[in-house]
C-alpha cells in the first residue's frame, strides 16, 4: 500500500474478480473481523458492465486505520475467507471524498468515475471546471454525488454519483444540461474511466 500523508477520512475502493464460487455471506466479513479502529461503513455491489466484477466501498476514519488492519494478525484470516475471488484480479485504491461518508444505499446505482488529469493541468484548474460540472448535476434520476483525490495517484480524481438507474444516467447525459456539464468535466483531462455499480447491500 502506497505511503501517504493523508490524515483525514478516506474511502477504500476494492474491485474483486469473481471466480464462480458463491459470495453469499460476505456482508458479515467486517463484523467478524477484529479491528483496532473499525471502518465507519461498507457497501458492496456488482458492476453493471461486467458481472464478474464485485466492488466494495469501505469508509475509514483515516488511511492509517486501514493500513494497521492489513498489518494485524486478523488480516490473514479475513483474506482467507474471500474464497470466491481470484487473487490476481483484485485492485484497491483510496480516495479522500467530500462528503466523506456517502450513503451508497440511498441510490440503486452508483456511477464510479476515475478522472485522470492531462499533463499541464493543475488541480486548481480542474476543480474550477469541476464546479461548473457540478452545476449540471440535478434533475430526474439524480440522487447524490461525492468526489475527491485518489491517494495512490495524485493526478487521479474519483467521482461517485448516485442514480435511480443506469438509464437515468444515460438520459441525463443525453440531455442538454448533461452534455454541457460533461463538456466542463472533460476540460484538461486525459481519460475518464466510468462504470456503474448496482447497490447489493451493506456490510453488517
Amino acid at each position: 500500500m502506497a505511503a501517504s500523508t493523508s490524515t483525514g477520512p478516506v474511502t477504500e475502493f476494492v474491485t474483486l474478480t469473481l471466480n464462480g464460487e458463491s459470495y453469499e455471506g460476505q456482508e458479515t466479513l467486517l463484523s467478524e473481523s477484529v479491528f483496532e479502529n473499525p471502518p465507519r461503513s461498507g457497501y458492496w455491489g456488482l458492476q453493471h458492465e461486467d458481472q464478474t466484477k464485485l466492488h466494495w466501498h469501505i469508509s475509514w476514519n483515516k488511511l492509517s486505520d486501514h493500513v494497521a488492519f492489513t498489518q494485524s494478525e486478523g488480516y490473514k484470516p479475513f483474506v482467507g475467507k474471500i474464497k470466491w475471488a481470484a487473487r490476481d484480479g483484485t485492485k484497491i485504491v483510496h480516495a479522500e471524498l467530500h462528503p466523506d461518508n456517502p450513503q451508497i444505499d440511498e441510490a440503486p446505482v452508483s456511477e464510479w468515475c476515475t478522472i485522470t488529469l492531462s499533463e499541464g493541468t493543475t488541480r486548481e484548474e480542474f476543480l474550477a471546471n469541476f464546479k461548473e460540472f457540478e452545476k449540471g448535476l440535478k434533475g430526474e434520476g439524480y440522487r447524490w454525488h461525492s468526489a475527491g483525490w485518489v491517494v495512490e495517484n495524485p493526478r487521479d480524481y474519483l467521482l461517485l454519483i448516485g442514480w435511480d438507474s443506469v438509464k437515468a444516467h444515460a438520459d441525463w447525459r443525453a440531455s442538454e444540461i448533461g452534455q454541457t456539464a460533461v463538456g466542463h468535466l472533460k476540460k484538461g483531462v486525459d481519460d475518464i474511466h466510468m462504470i456503474h455499480v448496482k447497490n447489493g447491500g451493506k456490510f453488517h
